[in-house]
């Protein structure tokens, strides 16, 4: 009897049972989420939604999130914030700021796309090859290396 009860309660305290209240859409968390980051709201409160945005964004919080790669105290975020969402948008967004940033945020926008394998990329990524910008030749190297490098096969087991 002793181990049924221990395997319900683990059982109990593993399952994520839903809350008695009425949750908002996620697409409703997205809105606000936006809203904060073209607010005056505070550094931390911008970081804080772009953290989220990486959890539940969608296509809706490409163009908001991409409008602070330029800015050097949140840029690191805003690409954090991009890296996960599952949207060709974002990929469209990272390239297009390779022409928009400059310094320490070009390099992240380059590795970003390197995390997203952006075979589109290649291209203008060839180009920053030869930036007098040690750091961003660097990092367009690398991002190179991931995005014109199909992904590893996966490994089966024999049969």
């Amino acid at each position: 009897m002793r181990p049924i009860f221990i395997l319900a309660l683990i059982f109990a305290l593993a399952h994520d049972f839903p809350a008695t209240g009425a949750q908002p859409s996620t697409s409703d968390q997205v809105k606000k989420l936006v809203a904060v980051l073209q607010s005056n709201a505070p550094q931390k409160d911008k970081a804080d939604a772009c953290r989220e945005l990486a959890r539940i964004g969608n296509k809706d919080a490409v163009a908001p999130l991409a409008a602070l790669l330029p800015d050097e105290k949140l840029s690191h975020m805003a690409r954090y914030g991009l890296e996960t969402i599952p949207d060709p948008s974002v990929d469209k967004a990272l390239r297009a700021a390779l022409d928009k940033v400059q310094g320490k945020p070009l390099v992240g926008v380059i590795g970003s796309i390197g995390v997203r394998r952006d075979a589109k990329a290649v291209k203008p990524l060839t180009k920053l090859l030869h930036s007098p910008d040690p750091d961003v030749a660097q990092a367009a190297a690398r991002s190179l290396g991931r995005s014109a490098t199909p992904p590893p096969p996966r490994l089966s087991r024999p049969p």
